[in-house]
């Protein structure tokens, strides 16, 4: 009975004394659970009072940019984990990197996502989908670039193929002749 009643004290006494402590954990369980439900907005505003109390600002950062990504707001997606990444703890921070990397990856920002998912891998290197997607970013960013420089040279074939047509010009000036089975060079205004 007596530890019944201490325990129904102490639970009082942290219940009084830590409201600050258990709120902001019950609004971000109540963002997610809202979340899961596909209650965005509901989970929005649950996430916003819970970061009145200033505790673990980064993890509800975090969730904030995962509800804006799934209502297709990127720009405030990207935001929200750019907060998050400033995290002391390394998986948040990662797991913010790599959202970001993935959100420059459909945005066909290849560099970005490139970087981001380095700075993603050098929070947590064991991160496996990091890596693979950092494969991912680097092979499309070099098609990419690849794409660029085909889409330059056709731009300038005109000019090129004007090079092209002088050298073959100047070429056709000099014919080499076989005589006595030695090579020989002759000008075209030898003949």
């Amino acid at each position: 009975m007596v530890k019944v009643i201490r325990l129904v004290l102490i639970l009082s006494l942290t219940w009084l004394s830590g409201c600050n402590a258990v709120a902001p954990a019950f609004l971000v369980l109540s963002g997610n659970y809202r979340f899961e439900q596909g209650r965005y907005h509901e989970a929005v505003a649950a996430y916003f009072r819970a970061l009145e109390f200033n505790r673990q600002s980064e993890r509800i950062y975090f969730n904030l940019g995962n509800v804006y990504d799934a209502l297709g707001e990127a720009e405030a997606a990207l935001e929200m984990w750019r907060l998050a990444e400033t995290s002391d703890n390394y998986e948040t921070r990662s797991k913010a990197l790599f959202n970001q990397g993935v959100m420059h990856f459909r945005l066909e920002q290849f560099d970005e996502a490139v970087s981001s998912f380095i700075a993603a891998l050098m929070a947590n290197p064991n991160d496996f989908n990091a890596k693979i997607n950092l494969e991912l970013a680097l092979f499309q960013r070099g098609a990419e670039r690849a794409g660029e420089i085909r889409e330059a040279n056709s731009n300038d074939l005109s000019s090129e193929q004007e090079r092209m047509l002088d050298f073959l010009r100047r070429q056709e000036a000099h014919i080499w002749l076989r005589e006595g089975g030695n090579y020989q060079w002759q000008d075209e205004n030898d003949w």
